[in-house]
């Protein structure tokens, strides 16, 4: 992301903690690119999605499919919900 903003990833980040500090942000969803690593995951990209719905969920995997002509994807969804925790990404 920093690339294509033209910037280096340290001003990203800054810039991302003001947003934070001035309550202009208050939680941050990223995308993770996977280099493969294990000879039996053949995706490079992991998209992680949040819901109601497994059904609301497939709707939303759509749009982010079409908005950027991925059509090559799989679902995974959780067997059971994971104890909720929000990241801290800064520490003072």
């Amino acid at each position: 992301m920093a690339n294509e903003l033209g910037t280096e990833m340290q001003n990203l980040f800054t810039a991302i903690k003001n947003f934070f500090d001035r309550d202009v942000m208050r939680r941050l969803g990223a995308i993770l690119v996977h280099r493969n690593s294990f000879n039996d995951w053949p995706y490079n990209l992991l998209t992680m999605v949040h819901g109601n719905s497994e059904q609301e969920c497939l709707e939303i995997m759509k749009g982010i499919s079409n908005a950027n002509g991925i059509n090559n994807y799989e679902p995974l969804f959780n067997d059971r919900e994971l104890k909720k925790i929000s990241i801290r990404y800064f520490n003072e």
